[in-house]
């Protein structure tokens, strides 16, 4: 529980716009995982470039970068799949490997209109099968006495 929460804090860190309170707790995330934590490298890395980025470290970011490019494999959440390749396509734009974000840009927008199709498909599905809240077990307010 404390490791996936460092991760969301240090997540909620650099959306915040504090890269040296993200980055100490990524770093953690990484080193304190287990192998079965390994499966979100890439989305963690990536971030981590952001925040090195952030905080002028290109070489840094650059080390990053290409080591969340290399863990991209192992993401198995797409929407995972279109945050790490976002964040990987703006760390390259500001390493000036314009190409590159391109296409981690454009992968990006095809992972997530995957998951808006996904989320479509089991939306449709929960329709038809015409499912209705459960009873609220406790009765109703009217029912309750003080």
């Amino acid at each position: 529980q404390g490791f996936l929460h460092e991760r969301a804090q240090g997540m909620a860190r650099a959306l915040l716009g504090d890269p040296a309170g993200a980055l100490a707790l990524l770093e953690r995330h990484v080193c304190e995982r287990t192998p079965q934590d390994q499966q979100t490298d890439a989305f963690v890395l990536a971030e981590r470039a952001w925040c090195r980025l952030q905080l002028g470290d290109r070489s840094g970011a650059a080390r990053d970068a290409a080591a969340a490019t290399a863990a991209l494999v192992r993401l198995v959440e797409v929407d995972d799949v279109a945050v790490a390749h976002r964040r990987l396509g703006d760390v390259f734009a500001a390493l000036d490997s314009g190409d590159v974000a391109q296409r981690h840009w454009a992968q990006s927008e095809a992972a997530a209109d995957l998951f808006r199709a996904r989320r479509e498909t089991l939306r449709a599905y929960l329709d038809r099968l015409d499912l209705q809240p459960p009873a609220d077990p406790m009765g109703s307010d009217t029912d309750r006495r003080p």
